[in-house]
């Protein structure tokens, strides 16, 4: 029996430890995929303005 217990908490210290660098890797990860999928869609929104004859950079100037 004491030979299971050392096993399970052996087995819990090396998941906290797994975990501790997933946890950061995993959300460095989900920021990255968020940013690309931001600039893919600015860039989307671009050429179809671009396509409609619209001046994008235009749109970002304040009005005199």
């Amino acid at each position: 029996m004491d030979d299971a217990l050392a096993r399970l908490c052996s087995n819990a210290e090396s998941l906290a430890l797994v975990l501790t660098f997933l946890v950061p890797i995993v959300a460095i990860v989900a920021w990255a995929v968020v940013r690309i999928v931001k600039m893919v869609i600015q860039h989307c929104e671009r050429m179809e303005m671009l396509r409609q004859g619209i001046n994008p950079d235009h749109l970002d100037d304040p009005a005199p």
